[in-house]
């Protein structure tokens, strides 16, 4: 399904080829172009690449539950059990290489972490930081704009106690986000047509049992 569209988008962008794979996945382009430039074989370097990018989440998720979690031991436990998780990157490229989520996963987690050092010690660096992992992780998946708009809604809420400045790097994010993904959006003009996120919606609720979603909510 989607593996057959990011391996169809590694082998035209290899070949200079305009971009034909099926929407949503023909805006993630970051992946399978990283993919057609490193390796011949292309099913060889969507699992290389992928693993690497699941080792490089499993040491961010350390960095990341440091802010939550001060006993070291149980942090590395729970690395461990990302890891050990089938559905995890490190386990779950053998069975599926050609996708790409664990290189987003990648620049979520550190734009999460890049966030909160905003939050914590405002700078230029940690601000620009924020920004760019933003752009570059809407190239690998557009979900990526989930991170400075939850970032934007963090603001609001801490509106009365910081005042309007925590607004800035979030909205400056977003709207370079945006910015990058409709940028793919208009090149992507060979795009065959797929569907949409209200198509992804009707899918699960006309072909998963009702309790299934209750239960979903409920945990």
């Amino acid at each position: 399904w989607d593996s057959d569209e990011y391996f169809l988008m590694a082998q035209q962008f290899g070949s200079g080829e305009a971009i034909t794979a099926a929407a949503p996945y023909a805006y993630r382009v970051l992946t399978p172009w990283l993919v057609s430039r490193c390796c011949s074989d292309l099913q060889q370097g969507f699992l290389l690449l992928n693993l690497a990018a699941g080792a490089a989440l499993a040491v961010l998720l350390v960095v990341w539950l440091r802010h939550f979690i001060s006993h070291a031991g149980v942090r590395l436990l729970m690395v461990a059990a990302y890891a050990l998780q089938w559905h995890a990157p490190i386990r779950f490229v053998f069975y599926y290489p050609a996708y790409v989520d664990p290189l987003f996963q990648v620049f979520l987690l550190a734009a999460l972490i890049a966030g909160e050092r905003l939050v914590s010690r405002p700078t230029l660096i940690a601000g620009l930081s924020y920004v760019v992992l933003t752009v570059v992780g809407t190239l690998a998946r557009e979900t990526m704009l989930m991170v400075p708009a939850a970032g934007l809604l963090g603001a609001f809420a801490a509106w009365r106690t910081r005042g309007a400045t925590g607004l800035r790097w979030p909205a400056r994010a977003l709207i370079t986000g945006l910015a990058a993904f409709a940028a793919v959006y208009l090149a992507s003009t060979g795009a065959r047509a797929g569907y949409g996120f209200g198509d992804a919606v009707w899918l699960h609720l006309a072909n998963k049992p009702i309790e299934s979603n209750v239960l979903a909510g409920v945990v």
